[in-house]
C-alpha cells in the first residue's frame, strides 16, 4: 500500500508544473501533437517543451511515435487529464467560495 502512495506521490510531482499540466490538457484535446506544435499553442519555446516532454515520457505519462523526421506525442491515459481538469474545477469553486 505504502508503494502505490509513493506512486502517487511522484506522479504528483511530475504534473505538478504549471507547463506540464498544460501540456497535458493540450494533449487531451489534440491527441496527437509534435514539439513544434505543442510549443505553438502554448507559445513556449521548443526547447523547454521537449525538456518537459522528456520528463513526462520518462514517468509514462506521455508517449511517442516516430513519423517522418519528427515525433507525435500523444497522453498514455486519458484518466490523468480527467484527474488535472477535476483539480482544476475545484479550485475554481474554492475561489468562489
Amino acid at each position: 500500500m505504502e508503494a502505490n502512495y509513493t506512486q502517487a506521490g511522484e506522479a504528483l510531482k511530475v504534473i505538478g508544473h504549471p507547463r506540464r499540466i498544460a501540456i497535458i490538457l493540450l494533449l487531451s484535446k489534440f491527441p496527437q501533437l509534435k514539439v513544434k506544435e505543442i510549443a505553438k499553442k502554448l507559445q513556449i519555446n521548443p526547447s523547454v517543451v521537449s525538456q518537459h516532454l522528456m520528463l513526462l515520457k520518462n514517468e509514462k505519462v506521455i508517449e511517442s511515435r516516430p513519423r517522418g523526421k519528427t515525433r507525435l506525442y500523444s497522453l498514455t491515459n486519458q484518466t490523468l487529464a480527467k484527474i488535472v481538469n477535476d483539480l482544476l474545477e475545484v479550485l475554481e469553486v474554492l475561489e468562489v467560495q
